[in-house]
């Protein structure tokens, strides 16, 4: 081979190797661009979707909270007229039957503990 030959033959492998490399970046792009179409926008689209449900299932928890809190306080609010009640009468018994009817009554809609930490006689100084 002569210095010209060699010469190029050393450019056509060069300018093979830059055509070969520019191949494998357009393939790198391409792959790229299938990956977040395919795998990306749909893991984006989900996470969308999650966040509406949370969302969606905390206004949900929120509501039964305050609907729970408003009966716990008409419970108290009744409890606290029965307990007045009971101190004025001749017969407090009577009344502190009640109050645990009640109770046993509006039980479902609040806590099991509410109503045994009433069942329990408290003295009263």
């Amino acid at each position: 081979m002569t210095g010209q030959q060699s010469h190029k033959f050393g450019g056509d492998v060069l300018f093979q190797m830059a055509e070969v490399h520019r191949q494998i970046q357009n393939q790198l792009e391409e792959m790229l661009k299938s990956f977040h179409n395919e795998l990306l926008t749909q893991l984006e689209q989900k996470v969308e979707l999650d966040s509406r449900y949370l969302s969606a299932a905390l206004k949900k928890y929120q509501t039964e909270q305050r609907n729970k809190g408003d009966s716990l306080e008409k419970c108290q609010g009744e409890l606290k007229k029965l307990r007045k009640k009971s101190q004025g009468s001749k017969n407090p018994q009577k009344y502190s039957d009640k109050e645990l009817q009640r109770l046993r009554r509006e039980s479902p809609k609040t806590d099991t503990i509410f109503v045994v930490s009433h069942e329990q006689p408290s003295v009263v100084t």
